[in-house]
């Protein structure tokens, strides 16, 4: 049972023991995402995420990695930096070799890709700096984009589970559909692709799982792993929260 942590409430005694005792993989919530990691386009700053893994190496905890691409929580420098097609795809590569490399062999699986498609009932790719705004060289191309990300984070570290990882996909509707479209050409190309996050962003502990689990049921039929990240809405991890998510 996996939590996202974040570097600074590490120093709280209560919160690093619950962390230690409850769980045995943590996520960063943000230290591993662009606006973090790279305060301008020369810097890497792995202070804050290093935290996370060195606690969770302490105590013996597995660590997967989020986010290498996002449309979301990119600094600045980035977001308006104007750039062309060609600049932006050395950036993006030298970004995803850089930290993935950073950390081989100490974080055993990473979400390559974060929330690349548009609302549920669409399912399109989204327009994003990384797809066609300007994008790297790839629009419309369908996840040319995307696969060249895979690619990049295989090379500079080939024993981690690479995951493409996206919200309200885990029950049956056209971005579900999209996501498995994709999912499916990959793997029957070879594209380094292990697995699928589920993001549920759900507001009560009674989801229809029927549907959810059709749906999982579908992307592990084509050899891939299947996890769940949920965000609950209102939600806070209690001593007692705790206690009934165990049984």
């Amino acid at each position: 049972m996996g939590t996202a942590a974040r570097a600074q409430r590490l120093s709280e005694a209560t919160y690093a023991s619950t962390l230690a005792h409850e769980f045995n993989l943590l996520e960063p919530e943000d230290a591993m995402k662009w606006e973090v990691l790279r305060p301008d386009p020369q810097s890497f700053d792995f202070s804050q995420a290093d935290r996370i893994v060195d606690f969770a190496i302490a105590h013996g905890m597995k660590v997967r990695g989020h986010t290498l691409v996002w449309h979301r929580q990119n600094p600045p420098w980035l977001a308006e930096g104007h750039y062309t097609a060609e600049q932006l795809t050395q950036i993006l590569e030298k970004h995803i070799r850089t930290v993935v490399g950073h950390y081989r062999g100490k974080v055993f699986a990473w979400d390559v890709i974060n929330e690349a498609f548009d609302e549920p009932v669409l399912g399109r790719l989204r327009s994003t700096l990384w797809y066609d705004q300007p994008g790297i060289g790839a629009a419309q191309k369908g996840a040319a984009y995307i696969e060249r990300c895979f690619r990049w984070a295989h090379e500079a570290d080939p024993e981690a589970l690479l995951f493409y990882n996206e919200a309200e996909a885990e029950t049956m509707n056209p971005k579900s559909d999209a996501v498995y479209a994709i999912v499916q050409d990959f793997r029957r190309r070879g594209v380094p692709l292990d697995g699928v996050g589920f993001e549920m962003h759900i507001g009560k502990l009674n989801p229809d799982i029927a549907p959810i689990s059709s749906n999982i049921g579908r992307f592990t039929a084509l050899g891939v792993r299947c996890t769940s990240r949920n965000w609950m809405y209102r939600f806070r991890w209690t001593p007692k929260a705790i206690q009934r998510a165990r049984i």
